[in-house]
């Protein structure tokens, strides 16, 4: 797969309630919030000739559901963001030290 092709699928390929149903088939099945908060991760991906890389983080340990999984680097969306992917790229700053250019 091209990286043409890998852009074109994360811009019109998801399909929000569907993927998460297939990604969380080992959880009791219930639909995501009605009023979810606004979230944001980001695709950090490396294309090489013969391989790919992505950045994934690992969460530290707290007591919730989300603890110690291994994730893309993201967050919640904060009032000064003003967009999405404002909140992804500053997610990535604070988690991984890069994201905002």
């Amino acid at each position: 797969m091209t990286s043409k092709e890998i852009k074109y699928r994360l811009e019109h390929c998801l399909q929000g309630e569907q993927i998460w149903q297939d990604f969380a088939p080992y959880r009791k099945i219930e639909s995501p919030k009605k009023n979810p908060q606004k979230a944001a991760v980001a695709l950090h991906i490396q294309l090489l000739p013969d391989d790919i890389k992505i950045i994934l983080i690992e969460r530290s340990i707290y007591k919730g559901k989300h603890s110690q999984q291994i994730a893309f680097p993201g967050g919640k969306m904060e009032i000064t963001d003003k967009s999405l992917e404002i909140t992804a790229r500053r997610e990535s700053n604070e988690e991984i030290g890069f994201g905002l250019n």
